[in-house]
């Protein structure tokens, strides 16, 4: 599980994480010394927080800049961009 997306676990510690429970039947995963309980069923389908939260993840993923990024965007420049939607 990517902490650093984890809502509410990002800036935690190595000893906050391992003080961890597991709630009910294993359906939650709970930070005692955080605060904070992360549903494993949201995990599992890919949800690491509130929309919010989800969106400003996205948000940074899409201003990651790298060579071979860089080189793509010139290549479909050079085609003429991106293709408009159809109607």
């Amino acid at each position: 599980m990517p902490i650093a997306y984890v809502e509410g676990l990002h800036n935690a510690t190595v000893a906050d994480l391992r003080s961890i429970e597991i709630f009910g039947l294993g359906s939650a995963l709970v930070f005692p010394a955080l605060d904070v309980v992360v549903s494993v069923h949201g995990l599992i389908d890919g949800v690491f927080g509130s929309k919010a939260w989800m969106r400003d993840i996205g948000r940074s993923g899409g201003s990651v800049k790298s060579e071979a990024k860089s080189a793509a965007a010139r290549e479909n420049g050079k085609k003429g961009g991106r293709p408009r939607k159809a109607a």
